[in-house]
């Protein structure tokens, strides 16, 4: 009898589970196993399944987290793809991030930018090179930026 009642318990108790899991991140699990961790923790906050939107988020994440004063996404020819930060700084930073990359010896800075510590990566998605450049930011800055590039290549090349 005690067996019986322990039982029920345990299967409420996954129950119980499985409706706070469904309950914080608005999906079901898709195999759900008892062992683990009662508490779900959901690594991204905001999701959205159109690419434009999902660049906006990682890249207002990518700002947040790095404390930086903007960060952007441009072309080849210094064109915003995507940006998070003030929009005329974003625009003064796509257009020269192509420059930085190519040119060795330092050139003069836009307006917006003079005196700023400016950063730029970059990426080739589905062979079309793009840079993430960005501005000010904390020490861990280099990392978050490389974390965003994953990201930034990760929400592009998604089908």
């Amino acid at each position: 009898m005690w067996e019986v009642a322990r039982a029920q318990r345990a299967d409420a108790s996954c129950e119980a589970r499985r409706a706070l899991a469904v309950f914080s991140t608005g999906q079901e699990w898709a195999s759900y196993d008892p062992r683990m961790s009662s508490r779900l923790i959901e690594r991204r906050h905001r999701r959205s399944e159109q690419p434009t939107m999902a660049l906006r988020y990682q890249l207002e994440h990518t700002r947040e987290q790095a404390r930086l004063e903007a960060v952007v996404l441009a072309d080849e020819s210094g064109l915003v793809v995507g940006e998070a930060g003030d929009p005329a700084v974003c625009t003064e930073l796509a257009a020269i991030a192509p420059w930085m990359l190519r040119t060795p010896a330092r050139f003069p800075m836009p307006p917006l930018l003079r005196g700023a510590d400016v950063c730029v990566r970059s990426v080739n998605v589905h062979g079309v090179p793009l840079h993430l450049a960005a501005i000010g930011g904390s020490i861990a800055r280099d990392a978050v930026i490389a974390s965003s590039l994953r990201g930034v290549e990760r929400i592009l090349t998604r089908n």
